[in-house]
């Protein structure tokens, strides 16, 4: 897996990226090095661009560990919103519904998305 990510303070956006093959660990790795960034801090809201992603090899156990991850560390992130940029129709797209499901009693407002403005939009709060 290849993943790069970028932090936007004047936005406070923080852009992840993530490409190639994802498998177990992976989106969480990506995520805690972001997250450990200094720039990083509570306010942040998220955008995780995984239309790049070809194969998503991540199990099940995988993905309630990752959603376990961020709930414990929701305390000190504070996060506001995230967008998960997928392309229409993947199998990518599924799993990120899914784990949106997973998420669902979360203090912030997670959605799927298949068009970067919109997304952006949303992470700015112009639309919900």
């Amino acid at each position: 897996m290849s993943f790069s990510y970028e932090l936007d303070p004047g936005q406070r956006v923080a852009r992840l990226r993530m490409a190639d093959t994802v498998g177990d660990g992976h989106g969480w790795d990506a995520m805690r090095e972001m997250f450990s960034h200094p720039d990083f801090g509570p306010g942040y809201s998220l955008l995780a661009d995984v239309r790049d992603v070809e194969r998503l090899t991540a199990s099940e156990r995988d993905l309630h560990t990752l959603a376990a991850h961020a709930k414990a560390m929701q305390t000190s992130l504070k996060l506001v919103r995230i967008a998960l940029l997928t392309t229409p129709h993947s199998h990518v797209s599924t799993i990120a519904e899914r784990y949106i499901a997973l998420r669902a009693h979360t203090p912030y407002t997670m959605r799927v998305f298949h068009c970067a403005h919109e997304a952006e939009a949303f992470l700015r709060g112009e639309a919900e």
